[in-house]
């Protein structure tokens, strides 16, 4: 709110002032709404009108060699309102510019030959997003045949789908997750609760794919917290919002869901395609691409208590009401079938057709197996039929890709309850395992520590991998984790560990919160401010890590 002072040696009294050309009604109705579908590039402009027509869906990004077409677009672009704001154009050869990674929601253009067009699939496909980024290149009829035969020898593997369509259209496209990534869509990273997601996709070394200063949001200490699924990183804090994790681009920003009478917003389990949200007796359905409320499923009237520790797998989804465990389906939100356990202090994990309750004891006070007769129940998820049971007392983490249960005592099959390793007693006058410190189910590994420490352990053998690893945090962030890597705080600032080479990795003068924002998932580490209402001197940055091969073009 302050003022412009420009000195020279006359005074003007009333500056020519140049005022934005507005943009056509609809472009600027959508820009206000904030509608536009991600990025659109844009290679060859031709006469521009390809380049004005996306611009109402999209934000473009058109490039072309001819410097003189392209300044003349650009003043076009300006008189119409549309140029900095929905159109962006550069100067080069379109099939050779070197784009960003995951950029691109539509890539359009036209290709001078089929030698070039080949040559550039790789390049086209590098700047595709996930989760449904479709390029359309046209081409002459007579490379049609060569550019078939090309295309056949392409790996397969290396597009998501290639095919010839529409006459002489080239359609190449990426519509699922990159290779072997997984979300992470439950606080303990997956429905296994195992403390990690399973992206086999992320792997160090990793390089910068953007950052954003602008991510805002006032937290909320102990009660924000965040999911990536389905390309999106969701957060909840004083309000929901959603963040692209390929560009940064917010999505959409939205009021905690409200309803009389169904308490507090908890946690939340993220899909693809909607937002659980645990309010009280209430759970509270949001569709993801919006963040629009899609349905309400009250809790049974018969049953006390507030809607915890949300699971889902499949159709099912599970959750704590008091000492009761529920299923619901998740669809209709109609009641499959109740548990009721024997203390009301209980951890869920969820996969392989099975629910996994433990009952958990109080150390501090005392309590042991004991005396408490705590259990684990293994139950059908079809049914709720008690399956086996075993000791309990402790969070259980479940492992889907091995089928193993992570429980008090040992590890067991999750299938019929068969003990694959018996726990070892860290002091034989008490009940607890050594496992139990602090353990995280990180791919085929087992990490056992606290939280500026580990031990790594081969999950099925149990085989060590190498000595304890320990930093000086200085803060109170957790170990997040994933098959490849560690997320932590490593002197004050974000860092992570890269499981292959045990080599630190700081994340300089960046915070990693009070319950650690480094998220591996979706192929990405994702790292999203969390600095809202802190008076530390950290910047208020979001960013986006990925391995570095990925930035470099793969070429044929």
């Amino acid at each position: 709110e302050g003022r412009l002072y420009a000195f020279g040696a006359k005074e003007v009294t009333k500056p020519m002032a140049h005022t934005n050309p507005n943009a056509p009604a609809k472009a600027a109705a959508d820009e206000a709404a904030k509608t536009t579908q991600g990025y659109a590039l844009v290679l060859g402009l031709n006469d521009g009108s390809t380049a004005e027509s996306l611009a109402e869906k999209y934000t473009v990004i058109a490039i072309d060699s001819d410097a003189a077409k392209v300044d003349a677009l650009r003043r076009h672009f300006h008189k119409r309102g549309l140029y900095g704001s929905r159109i962006t154009l550069l100067v080069g050869k379109p099939l050779d510019y070197s784009f960003p990674p995951y950029l691109a929601t539509f890539v359009t253009g036209t290709a001078p030959n089929a030698n070039n067009i080949v040559e550039a699939l790789p390049k086209i496909f590098h700047t595709l997003r996930p989760y449904g980024g479709t390029a359309s290149v046209s081409v002459l009829p007579k490379d049609l045949d060569k550019i078939k035969t090309a295309v056949a020898e392409i790996k397969t593997a290396q597009f998501g789908s290639l095919e010839t369509a529409q006459g002489c259209t080239l359609i190449l496209s990426r519509p699922g997750p990159l290779p072997e990534a997984a979300d992470w869509s439950h606080a303990g990273g997956g429905a296994g609760n195992t403390g990690s997601s399973d992206d086999r996709f992320l792997r160090g070394p990793l390089g910068l794919l953007w950052y954003d200063g602008s991510i805002r949001w006032q937290r909320q200490p102990g009660k924000t917290e965040v999911r990536v699924a389905g390309g999106r990183i969701l957060v909840r804090a004083d309000r929901m919002l959603a963040i692209d994790v390929f560009t940064g681009r917010r999505l959409w920003d939205r009021p905690l869901p409200q309803a009389a009478g169904a308490g507090a917003v908890g946690e939340f389990v993220a899909l693809d395609d909607a937002i659980y949200v645990a309010a009280g007796r209430m759970c509270i359905v949001l569709d993801a691409a919006t963040g629009k409320e899609r349905a309400r499923f009250p809790m049974p009237k018969n049953m006390p208590g507030s809607l915890i520790r949300l699971r889902l797998w499949k159709n099912h989804l599970i959750g704590l009401l008091g000492k009761r465990v529920i299923c619901l389906d998740r669809q209709s939100g109609k009641l499959q079938w109740s548990f009721e356990a024997g203390r009301s202090q209980l951890s869920l994990a969820v996969g392989g057709g099975r629910v996994f309750v433990a009952e958990l004891i109080n150390a501090r006070r005392g309590e042991t197996i004991a005396k408490t007769g705590a259990k684990t129940h293994a139950l059908d998820i079809a049914n709720g039929r008690k399956v086996w049971s075993a000791p309990g007392g402790a969070k259980v983490r479940y492992s889907e890709p091995h089928d193993l249960l992570l429980a008090s005592t040992a590890i067991y099959k999750g299938k019929d309850g068969a003990v694959h390793r018996q726990g070892k007693l860290t002091d034989p006058k008490k009940d607890e395992w050594y496992y139990q410190s602090g353990a995280h189910i990180a791919g085929d590994s087992l990490l056992v520590g606290g939280s500026d420490n580990y031990v790594l352990y081969d999950l099925t053998s149990g085989a060590k991998q190498g000595g304890q690893m320990k930093w000086f945090r200085r803060g109170c962030t957790p170990m997040r984790t994933s098959p490849y890597l560690v997320t932590t705080r490593y002197k004050g600032n974000a860092a992570y560990i890269d499981l292959d080479t045990k080599k630190f990795q700081p994340i300089w003068n960046l915070r990693a919160a009070c319950s650690n924002n480094i998220f591996p998932a979706n192929g990405v580490l994702n790292v999203p401010n969390l600095s809202g209402g802190c008076t530390c001197n950290y910047t208020p940055t979001s960013m986006a890590l990925v391995p570095r091969a990925v930035l470099k073009v793969k070429k044929k």
